[in-house]
């Protein structure tokens, strides 16, 4: 039953809140170093629910959580040097003493010649489940309360060479050890012991995964034929691999594009109008590769300003996020009007 006239019938009321504060100090260090340190703080409480058919009932439910932080941050950029160097540290401590965790991170880079540089840097990451996460349920979906913080060590290093001033060529190879890793997983049969507790057969249940890796390089080419025009060329592969999913089918961490490449062209013609072409050529996983073709056209001088976006033009039917279908072809026009500085 459908009741058109009646959406109090279904209503769905959400009440957010949230609050922050900081204290953050920089010393100026000799040699060109910077000594940054903080202190921070924050919560969120959230009062969810519906009212179906008379009757109240909570969504996600009546929930609240804080957490604080301390961080130290040493940047060092000697002058007259080839070389620059980032460590810091940062300590968070979640509400009712339940975990703390330790974040480190290191970068630096080295220039061994002017147009060429070498870099690297690693860390520790982490992400602390959503509302949605832990709460939300509905006849295909259901959370989990149980829901530990996902984490990742990760580190990439690369080289930037400037050829000339019209080339430039860029490339990093990385890499992440995912731990806890927050998915949706189900199963056509149950009980199965690496489902969250509770998890009905076919029905996504939100769960951490562990065993989650990925490795991948991303390189870029620059060429600046004139100064009215630039053309980009960009690439990256990446590959996955999950040693923990026992049978179980996941939602979306095979939903990752394995190969990616971007080029765009973009030319000024005089002051009268500049034109960008990009066409993105995707492969995800198991899957077929797909185009998608953006083009814009902007007028950018003067107080009335035209311009013309023209998006997926191939009219490619893809999906970025599982079972989310992206706009067909599609043009948007108008003016900005400019009041000056």
């Amino acid at each position: 039953m459908l009741l058109r006239n009646d959406p109090a019938f279904y209503e769905n009321n959400h009440i957010d809140g949230s609050w922050q504060a900081s204290l953050r100090h920089t010393i100026n260090l000799p040699a060109g170093a910077l000594l940054l340190a903080g202190l921070e703080a924050d919560g969120d409480s959230i009062r969810s629910f519906n009212f179906s058919g008379g009757v109240t009932s909570y969504a996600l439910g009546i929930h609240a959580r804080n957490r604080g932080s301390g961080y130290l941050d040493l940047d060092w950029n000697p002058p007259n040097r080839r070389w620059n160097l980032s460590a810091g540290a940062r300590e968070e401590i979640f509400s009712g003493g339940a975990q703390a965790v330790f974040s480190p991170e290191l970068a630096g880079s080295l220039r061994l010649k002017e147009n060429f540089k070498l870099r690297a840097s690693g860390g520790y990451g982490f992400r602390i489940p959503t509302y949605t996460d832990l709460y939300y349920s509905d006849p295909s979906t259901l959370g989990n309360p149980h829901l530990k913080p996902e984490s990742a060590w990760s580190g990439d290093a690369g080289a930037d060479w400037n050829a000339s001033q019209k080339i430039a060529l860029s490339f990093t190879g990385f890499y992440s050890q995912q731990h806890a890793t927050i998915d949706y997983v189900k199963s056509p049969t149950v009980p199965n012991p690496y489902l969250p507790p509770n998890c009905p057969a076919n029905i996504w249940c939100a769960a951490n995964l562990n065993g989650l890796h990925f490795a991948g390089v991303e390189s870029s080419f620059t060429w600046i034929p004139s100064k009215s025009q630039s053309i980009r060329i960009a690439w990256t592969a990446l590959h996955g691999a999950q040693s923990a999913l026992h049978g179980l089918e996941s939602e979306y961490i095979f939903n990752y594009p394995v190969q990616n490449i971007h080029a765009s062209w973009s030319v000024n013609f005089g002051r009268i109008v500049a034109l960008t072409n990009a066409v993105q050529l995707a492969q995800r996983y198991q899957q077929t590769v797909y185009p998608v073709w953006n083009a814009s056209l902007t007028h950018d001088t003067g107080r009335l300003r035209p311009y013309l976006r023209l998006t997926n033009l191939s009219n490619t039917g893809y999906q970025e996020i599982s079972g989310v279908n992206m706009p067909p072809r599609a043009l948007v026009g108008g003016f900005a009007f400019h009041l000056g500085d």
